[in-house]
């Protein structure tokens, strides 16, 4: 067994120690192989994991100079670059990664949330329909409906969450989107409360975007089954 198919192994286990000087190794030995790409790109996963966003970035840059075709490398490094607060970098990996493959529907779901965060609703709402015309099941609706409050209308924001509500099949996602048609029916019709509302979610998607991207690094291994 190699160094890198080792380094898999041992980061499927949760050795992310030994997984990371094996990649070292590999990497050490030749560093031009093949699949040096790969090597690269996971780990620079494991360092982002293991909370080395510098290393992370270098791998990732190191694994697009190698493979620039590289779509879902683009995707995760927007999503690093996001994290690091250089967003109009994060949007430019999300928008070559979708060049390379324009149905990501994995990146336009990202991109939307990151639109939604920084007050770009209709850029949010068209990528929120790129990915209901990919994967209409998806859990989206909530982005969508987001972007239509933010924008104003308040009815078509309640149909988004309740078109969600029929359509995911997980039992959490499901009680979410009810207690978001609760929430919203119950606002008062008063022009005077909604900026004071909007403000809110704008905080609190900031908080929970934070929390998503946490988890996808603590979780993330490519190439490997969840």
């Amino acid at each position: 067994m190699g160094y890198s198919a080792r380094a898999v192994v041992r980061w499927r286990k949760n050795d992310q120690t030994g997984a990371l000087a094996d990649f070292d190794q590999a990497l050490a030995q030749n560093s031009s192989f093949t699949q040096a790409a790969d090597v690269y790109y996971s780990r620079g996963s494991l360092r982002w994991q293991l909370g080395n966003r510098l290393g992370a970035l270098a791998d990732f840059n190191q694994a697009l100079s190698i493979n620039p075709k590289a779509a879902e490398v683009y995707g995760v490094r927007g999503l690093l670059f996001f994290q690091m607060n250089q967003t109009a970098k994060a949007q430019s990996d999300f928008q070559q990664a979708l060049n390379l493959n324009p149905d990501y529907t994995d990146i336009y779901q990202v991109r939307s949330l990151v639109r939604l965060i920084n007050g770009d609703y209709a850029g949010a709402l068209a990528d929120g329909n790129q990915v209901i015309r990919l994967a209409p099941n998806s859990d989206i609706y909530a982005v969508t409906g987001l972007a239509y409050f933010q924008l104003g209308n308040r009815a078509r924001a309640l149909q988004e969450f309740r078109t969600g509500e029929q359509r995911v099949s997980d039992p959490n996602s499901k009680a979410t989107y009810r207690s978001m048609i609760r929430d919203l029916s119950s606002l008062p019709d008063d022009p005077s409360v909604t900026p004071l509302v909007r403000t809110v979610i704008q905080r609190e998607l900031q908080s929970s975007v934070s929390d998503l991207i946490e988890g996808f690094v603590r979780t993330y291994r490519p190439f490997q089954e969840s």
